[in-house]
């Protein structure tokens, strides 16, 4: 099979309900760790490479039955619609300020004075980080995938065929992550206002918050 394919059908799965929510994820994750004091690239970096492994392990049917259970799909679907609700009250506070013209909220990070703090990075940081990407995998999990990776998928055990079946969910995985992998770059960027960081941030936590309504309220 031609690499383009996967790197296509990544692209356009990308722009899936449930990609969004990863993005409001990572943001909300980014903005916890400037009011700490810590520089976030590094760490969002970790949060993008823990959601790649574990989007690729459910990818290749790892916890399939329990995913498939009726129990998980409740537990899901009460959990999704509860992280709608912060999705959209969060939103809703960034627009508002947007509009007042409120940026104390968002006036973006400044890592003077800071650095004893960011040298105290400990694993139950990272830790932490990994369970979010972990929810975030698990909590997508309930988007159907491009029709044609789950037949591809379904080969994985065929004789001579795992690795290279494991490459192509591989970039497949990693190209739909694009909007993330975006947003933190942008979001690194010198340049961006603090009004821009508002309202790109608005529109992703409500974007985020009507797209798992969509997924979970159906």
């Amino acid at each position: 099979m031609s690499w383009w394919i996967p790197f296509g059908a990544g692209l356009e799965d990308g722009i899936n309900p449930c990609v969004l929510m990863t993005c409001a994820a990572m943001l909300g994750l980014r903005l916890w760790l400037e009011r700490k004091g810590l520089k976030p690239e590094k760490f969002l970096g970790f949060f993008i490479a823990y959601v790649f492994a574990f989007n690729l392990a459910l990818t290749m049917g790892v916890g399939a039955k329990f995913l498939s259970t009726p129990v998980f799909h409740k537990i899901a679907v009460v959990g999704g619609l509860a992280l709608a609700a912060v999705f959209l009250a969060v939103g809703a506070v960034f627009f508002y300020d947007w509009m007042t013209g409120t940026i104390a909220n968002i006036s973006g990070p400044d890592y003077r004075g800071n650095r004893e703090r960011q040298k105290a990075r400990s694993w139950v940081l990272y830790l932490g980080i990994g369970v979010l990407g972990l929810l975030m995998s698990v909590a997508g999990s309930i988007w159907a995938a491009d029709y044609n990776i789950i037949i591809l998928s379904n080969n994985l055990l065929m004789p001579g065929r795992f690795w290279g079946t494991a490459g192509i969910l591989a970039v497949y995985t990693l190209v739909q992550l694009w909007p993330a992998i975006l947003l933190a770059v942008l979001f690194a960027w010198g340049q961006m206002t603090a009004r821009l960081r508002q309202v790109i941030t608005s529109a992703v936590f409500l974007s985020a918050a009507v797209g798992v309504i969509y997924v979970y309220g159906r």
